[in-house]
Formats: C-alpha cells, structure tokens, sequence
C-alpha cells in the first residue's frame, strides 16, 4: 500500500537521520575531547613553563653572583676562604633543589665547595661540561646531559658557568648540580592520566627528564622521534601533534614547548586511552539508545500496521481533500501593493486588481485603506502604525481580515505587510494579500472529515473489544482444560497471554473513554464540587481503605457548570493516582482545596507522594506517557490525558507544581459563567 510504504520510508528515513546525528554528534564530541586535551596539555606546558624558567633562572643568578663575588674579592687583594665558603653556603641555602655550589681552578680542581670536604683529587677536569666551557665553545650557561655523580648515586644535571679574568684568560668554572630526581618534583603535581608523560630535553638533544618513565630503560636509551627532533632543531614554537609514542607505542596527543630564554623543551603526552575514555562511554551509551530507538521504532511500526490498514479509505479522502485544498492555495494569485508613507498606492500588480475589482488603469494614487475599508476608520489600521514606524520593524501577518471591493462586495483576506525605506528615507510598506474565501470552506470541509475520522477511530476501537475479550476467555478456557498436565512454563505462557490480552481491552476502554469526553449528550449543568468529590472518595472507598489514606477537604468548594460524569471522572483519577503513586515510607495524605483568582475558580489537589520532576510535569499529559515501570504499577498511562481533556472541554487548564512537604499538585482552573 503506497501509505504504507510510505510511512515505512519515512521510519527508515527518521532512523537513519537519527543515526546520522548520533554519529555527527559522537564525533563531534571526539573533537572536542581533543581539543580540550590539547588545551590541557597547552596550559599545563605553560605552567611547568614558567616554573623551570624560575627555577633555572634562580641557577644562573646564583652563578653570576658567584662569579661576581670571586671577582670582587680578587680585585680587593686576593680571596679570602672563609668569608667565600660563608657567602657560598647563603648562595646555597636559596637553592634547596641543589646539591651545592662549587668552584673549580682553571685545572679542573675544586677549590671551593657548599657542605663538603675539599679534597685535593677532587677535580672536574674530565667532565665534558668543563672541557666544553674550557674551551669557550659555551660561553652562557651550561646544561650537561644527565650524567653519574661520583659521590650521590643518583643521575644528576650540571648548571655551570666559566669563570675569566680581566684579559679573558679562562680561571675556572662556577657550577650547580641537581638530580634528576629533584627535576622530576617539578613534574609530580601535573596529572596527565595513568598513561600520561613529561619529558624534558635539552638541545643536543638529550633526554634530561622524564616523569611517569617506562621501567627499566634508562635516560640515556631513549632517542628522540623524527617529529621531536624536527621541532628541537628548529627551535618551534609551541605545537600540538599526534602520534605514537618512541618507548611503549601508544598513542598519544603530544605538546612541544621551548622554555623561555632557555635551550630546554618540554614535551607533555596524554594517552588517547586515558582522555578518550569518557567519550567511549558516551559512544557506548549513545550507540545503545540509538539502537533501542530502531528496536522502539520499528516495533511500534508492526503494533500499528493493521489500524492503518483499516484507516487506510478514510486516511485517503483526507489526503485527497488536504490536497485539492493545498492545490487551491498555491494556484490563487496573491494580490501586491506598494503604499508610500502617505498611504498612497504606488504600485499594484494585475492580481491585486483583479481581486479588489479594478479596471486596468484605476489603482495607482489611490489611498490603500480607503479602497479596501471604505466604512471604516484609519485609526486602528497596523497599516497606518507601519508606516509611522521604523524600517527595521518586523513582517506583519494578519491570517484574517476583510478587503472590499469596488463594487461593494466584500472577501475574506490574508495579509503580510513588510515595512521598506524608500530612496528619500521615508518608511514605505509593501502589501500582499490572497483572497481566501475557498480556503476557508476548505478548512470547513476539512473539520468535517476530521469529525468523520474521529466516529470511524471510535467504532473501530469499540469493535476491537470483543476478540480482544474472547482471546482471553478461550485462552482461561483452554489454560482449565488442559488440567495439571500443562508444563509449568507453558502455563506462564498462557498467563502472559491472558495478561497481555486484559491490558490491551483496558488500553482499549480507556482509550474509549478518552474519546467520549466532550462527546456525550450531557448538558452542562450548575453542579456542586463538594458532591463530585464526595461521590469519587465513595467509589474509591476499598482503595483508600487499603492504603489508610487521609483525604482532607481544606475548603468549602465551588459550584462550576460542568458535566458530572466527567467531574467525577476528574477527581476520581487523581486522588487514585495520589494514592497509587505513593511514596514508600509514608501513607498517603491528600489536601483538597479551592481559590478564586479572577474571573476562575482555582482547584488544587495535593498529596505527599514520590513527587514528579519538573522536566516531565508536561508530558505526563499525554496519551501512553508513563514515568514508571509498567511491572511495577498498573495502567496504561491515560489517566492524566483525560484529566487534562476533561479540564479543557470545562475552559480551564491543568499544571503541576511542587509540594512543600514532598509530593505534587495538581491546580486546576474552573471559568464562573458556563462553557457550552
């Protein structure tokens, strides 16, 4: 059947646009992971940035005022051994991270030293760090590759400076050793996640530090990528990039920065598995409800295939009127006027007058208003408040006014104006109307055939009662025949049939009921609220019995005209629902009570129950929409949907707000005068 098959497109249609936008937004997602790894990365970098540049400059001004002071003692007569061993150690004790201050001859030995014994075979000489600033080769400060110490036994890096006299012939070396160790401190309060890395590489390039280290591969082992070594040689600015890693392989989004001022690079590694795993749980999460969503979908597609089977002849005369009346209205010729800020017609298209009745060479000069309201006054037009306005004014629609024609005759109309500023800056308006008169007894037509749909839906579901009952009957019937002998797990079959049948006759009845509202040949009458409620609380007398519920009538109520069965229907569902949707550890206390606000009655219902969250107090009017697991509380979720149509048909509306105590309530507004 082309309906059908069409809905069935338009199913596979919405799942995959469904799909599609859980992928788009998946990915979406992955690139903002990204990015804010990245980012991450970008501002940590920038942290330890700042606090090796500290630290390092905190070295290097210690080694110039060493010099600085050797220098001036030897132009004062010559050093003087305790007064420099004390200025050393106050040097000493604003650098915590080192091992010591030392002072070495032009030979290599240590002359002066922070905290140790000087020995006489103590000597630098064959240290690659004084060979290089012996040889001038490094006249700034120096940063050697991690090497050995000869007294701590832990990796070490040297910060030393040369020493010259005035005709530049070289007296020595000031240096400063850390540990590695002490350098990796740096690092420790940066978290990059288990599998996260911070690197440290100076610009031979030599690996200086690296924090979170894969065990057993030492310092010295580790080469730098292609990538890193580019980045180092060229001295880069601070780059991202991606990749594996050079020791354990795993992927990483790296960050390259040089600290300032000095020949350092940091590089900061966080693991794809570390701040992708978030994502995947999104991914898992949205894959599975995209999933359960196909499931959902298509298996409401089935539930529903034969009721349009049978809808299918009526479904088509409303097409077939929806569409004379869409080919009606694009086919009408829509009339276009221009009008100055006089009022003034300026220009005028042949539909418009062909639809105001004019000949060929009547329209333009005439006043707009008066042509198309000859009997009445300007005063009130949205024309003439246009045209006195502003040009950044929104497009006015008016879906219903009346134009007249030459002739005296007179023609439903619908109106955009649209405001415009001319060449002189006078504000202008553009008028454009269709004549819809046909529309209008289309729409006529239309609500017949939607009253028509509504009688066919209503007897459609009334005759489905019957095999519904009859299925359940012959399976109670067949379940009793066949006796003890029925397997045990085809008799729970039999049950969940005979379960499944009992809901769908009382989807069906409520259904029924839910039609009927606003239908019935009841009369409103003047009808007392104290009697409806009363009249519910007897017919809901066992139930609240068995739950030792409180019901309190705070205030005398109103009289409203209404239908009763219906009022009675109303309150009925909501203290039952009151009563049922109660909360665990309290019995149930329901308050009903009125105000008058305006020209309406207020009615509320309040009870203490599990409450209902303020993001679905709306949908818990619609039809099917249910908030809790159908094992665990009966119904169809239809109840709330015939409160609201009930409340409605009477001119009022329904809401839901907040207890103060815990719970809900229901506020409802009644009119005094009648609704008919």
């Amino acid at each position: 059947m082309p309906y059908l098959r069409r809905f069935l497109s338009s199913l596979l249609l919405l799942n995959l646009m469904v799909l599609c936008l859980t992928g788009f937004a998946l990915y979406r997602s992955y690139q903002q992971y990204q990015a804010d790894a990245i980012q991450t990365n970008a501002n940590l970098s920038r942290v330890l940035d700042e606090n090796l540049s500290r630290l390092v400059e905190k070295i290097d001004f210690t080694l110039l005022a060493v010099i600085d002071e050797i220098d001036r003692e030897e132009r004062h007569g010559g050093l003087d051994r305790p007064t420099l061993e004390k200025i050393l150690a106050n040097f000493d004790s604003r650098l915590p991270e080192s091992l010591g201050i030392r002072v070495t001859n032009s030979e290599g030995i240590i002359d002066y030293a922070v905290s140790n014994v000087i020995n006489p075979n103590a000597q630098a000489s064959d240290r690659e760090y004084f060979q290089r600033l012996k040889a001038g080769r490094d006249l700034g400060l120096y940063i050697s590759e991690p090497i050995n110490g000869r007294i701590y036994p832990s990796p070490i890096v040297v910060f030393a400076r040369r020493r010259i006299d005035r005709d530049g012939t070289f007296t020595g070396i000031v240096l400063v050793s850390i540990t590695v160790d002490s350098l990796s401190k740096t690092f420790s309060t940066i978290d990059l996640g288990p599998h996260g890395n911070i690197a440290l590489w100076s610009a031979a390039p030599a690996l200086l530090v690296r924090y979170s280290a894969v065990q057993g591969l030492p310092l010295q082992a580790v080469k730098p990528s292609a990538r890193l070594l580019g980045l180092i040689s060229a001295d880069a600015p601070p780059t991202a990039f991606h990749g594996p890693s050079g020791t354990d392989g795993l992927y990483r989004q790296f960050y390259f920065r040089k600290v300032s001022r000095w020949p350092l690079y940091l590089i900061l590694g966080t693991a794809d598995q570390d701040y992708l795993y978030p994502w995947w749980r999104e991914a898992a999460y949205f894959i599975g409800l995209s999933g359960l969503f196909v499931l959902a979908s298509f298996y409401a597609f089935s539930k529903i295939h034969s009721a349009l089977n049978k809808a299918e002849q009526s479904q088509a005369e409303a097409q077939e009127a929806h569409r004379r009346s869409d080919l009606i209205l694009h086919s009408a010729g829509q009339g276009i006027c221009g009008i100055d800020e006089q009022g003034r017609i300026v220009f005028i298209n042949r539909a418009a007058k062909h639809l105001l009745g004019l000949p060929d060479e009547e329209g333009t000069g005439l006043k707009f208003h008066d042509l198309v309201h000859p009997n009445h006054s300007s005063e009130n037009c949205p024309l003439k408040a246009m045209l006195g306005g502003s040009s950044d004014a929104e497009p006015r629609t008016f879906d219903v006014d009346t134009y007249w024609r030459k002739d005296g005759s007179a023609f439903p109309v619908e109106v955009t104006l649209t405001p415009m500023q001319d060449e002189n800056g006078s504000i202008c308006a553009v008028n454009v109307f269709s004549d819809i008169t046909e529309r209008k007894e289309t729409e006529r037509r239309l609500l017949a055939t939607n009253a028509e749909l509504e009688r066919f839906a209503y007897i459609a579901a009334h005759d489905l009662r019957e095999p519904v009952r009859l299925i359940s009957n012959y399976l109670t019937l067949i379940e009793k025949s066949l006796g003890d002998g029925l397997p045990d797990a085809t008799r729970k079959y039999f049950g969940f049939a005979v379960t499944g049948a009992k809901r769908m006759d009382q989807m069906i009845r409520d259904l029924l009921d839910y039609s009927r509202i606003g239908k019935t040949e009841d009369k409103f009458q003047k009808i007392s609220l104290n009697d409806v409620v009363d009249q519910s609380l007897v017919e809901l007398s066992m139930t609240i019995a068995e739950s030792k519920a409180q019901v309190v009538v705070t205030e005398a109520l109103p009289e409203v005209w209404g239908v009763d069965s219906e009022l009675t229907r109303l309150f009925q569902n909501l203290i039952g629902n009151a009563i049922k949707y109660r909360h665990a550890e309290r019995s149930p206390e329901i308050e009903i009570g009125c105000r008058e606000e305006g020209a309406d009655w207020i009615i509320w219902v309040r009870d203490n129950g599990m409450g209902i969250d303020p993001q679905y107090r709306e949908q818990v009017f619609a039809v099917f929409h249910r908030l809790v697991p159908k094992d665990l509380y009966d119904g169809t979720g239809i109840g709330l949907a015939v409160c609201r149509r009930i409340v409605e048909h009477h001119g009022g509306r329904i809401w839901i707000e907040d207890a103060a105590d815990g719970g809900s309530v229901f506020l409802m507004t009644f009119p005094h005068l009648a609704v008919a």
